[in-house]
């Protein structure tokens, strides 16, 4: 793994682990609710018109389906290109799983009185910062798309997020660390899009051989 995506990698855990910790230790519920109180008086019929559309836009079956059909668009231009694309879904869903079952669980603020609702970490967010975050790194890095149109991609993660945060059912936490879940996933499969991109050969070409010495007429 190259300095880049390693040290990105390793950030990603870091940050992750961090927000675990303060919320298994309740120590991150105070900024909880007060981000989530100012976020509830953000709301105004313009912002419920944009964020009906935003519900739509981000939601899992869509974003999956995106993957999915862009990994099948193509798939004729390499292994290296559908396959991250394709495997992102699988890999955050596994995830996710595993996080409900081993991470200490906090309640989604919408939870009634006795229901189990786990909320940590928001697993819309960890599926589309996976998938996301690799189609736009691989779509990118094969020069398929132009930077603006990555960044464009990558964006729809945080404004999911937004959105599950505006509707009142995760916690800013559970949204960070779905984010930071999303990205050491994107930076796995995108590291295994490097690998298994074909190597270019070296391209030089051996210089022709020198034409034997003619033999001397007067031997």
């Amino acid at each position: 793994m190259r300095a880049a995506p390693l040290v990105l990698f390793a950030s990603s855990v870091g940050a992750f682990a961090y927000i675990a910790a303060n919320v298994a230790s309740g120590a991150a519920r105070p900024i909880d609710e007060m981000l989530r109180r100012r976020i509830r008086r953000l709301r105004s019929p313009a912002l419920d018109a944009v964020s009906a559309v935003a519900v739509v836009a981000t939601a899992p079956g869509i974003l999956i389906a995106c993957s999915l059909a862009v990994a099948f668009r193509f798939r004729r231009d390499g292994i290296h290109i559908w396959l991250p694309i394709a495997a992102s879904p699988l890999l955050a869903m596994t995830a996710g799983r595993c996080f409900t079952e081993i991470l200490p669980q906090q309640l989604a603020p919408t939870a009634k009185e006795g229901e189990r609702e786990p909320s940590f970490p928001s697993g819309h967010t960890t599926g589309a910062a996976a998938e996301m975050f690799a189609m736009a790194a691989v779509l990118r890095g094969a020069g398929i798309v132009s930077r603006p149109v990555a960044v464009a991609i990558a964006l729809v993660p945080f404004g999911g997020g937004m959105n599950r945060l505006y509707h009142d059912r995760h916690w800013t936490t559970d949204i960070a660390a779905g984010l930071c879940a999303g990205t050491a996933i994107a930076v796995l499969l995108t590291t295994a899009s490097r690998m298994l991109r074909p190597r270019k050969n070296a391209g030089t070409t051996s210089a022709p051989s020198a034409a034997p010495a003619s033999s001397d007429p007067r031997r």
